[in-house]
């Protein structure tokens, strides 16, 4: 399942909010929300019938957490407690954010991406905090592009092996 605010930023070509706007921007928030619940639902659907374990998801629902203005709270108070929705997942393979000088060299690559790179690093370091209570939460961070991929390949063969 892609990132669900790169589709609506740049699929659908719906402008997120400024976060001052608390209405349209918890709105936003929601849109996205519900649009990755039924794309993961689909995804979950299509894979049983295909016979397959797994679905992969480019950012889960929680993911949120970080764009809304009181965080948990708020998060919780929208879309309900947090160790509930980090559970609906069977694991979390966490990517570190990239270095600057990667982040700068693909940034083209996601027109739909609004914060720099001081914003994008903070924002997943939090966000690391809030996906690191599953229990399956591993967190990705090789020294280099090709070490990050090795481990993020051997965290997946061990996630599937369990399953």
């Amino acid at each position: 399942v892609p990132e669900v605010a790169t589709l609506l930023i740049v699929g659908v070509g719906i402008e997120p909010p400024s976060p001052t706007d608390i209405i349209a921007h918890t709105t936003f928030q929601q849109t996205i929300y519900q649009m990755q619940r039924s794309l993961e639902a689909a995804a979950r659907m299509q894979a049983l019938r295909r016979g397959k374990k797994i679905v992969i998801v480019d950012r889960g629902t929680v993911d949120g957490v970080v764009y809304l203005p009181h965080r948990q709270h708020e998060f919780e108070q929208l879309f309900g407690p947090l160790p509930q929705e980090i559970n609906r997942y069977q694991a979390i393979l966490f990517l570190a954010p990239a270095p600057r000088w990667a982040f700068e060299a693909n940034k083209h690559n996601n027109p739909g991406r609004r914060e720099n790179y001081e914003q994008a690093y903070a924002s997943g370091l939090e966000l690391s905090t809030f996906w690191d209570q599953h229990p399956r939460y591993h967190f990705i961070d090789g020294a280099d592009m090709d070490a990050k991929h090795a481990e993020l390949y051997q965290a997946m063969d061990t996630t599937i092996a369990s399953l």
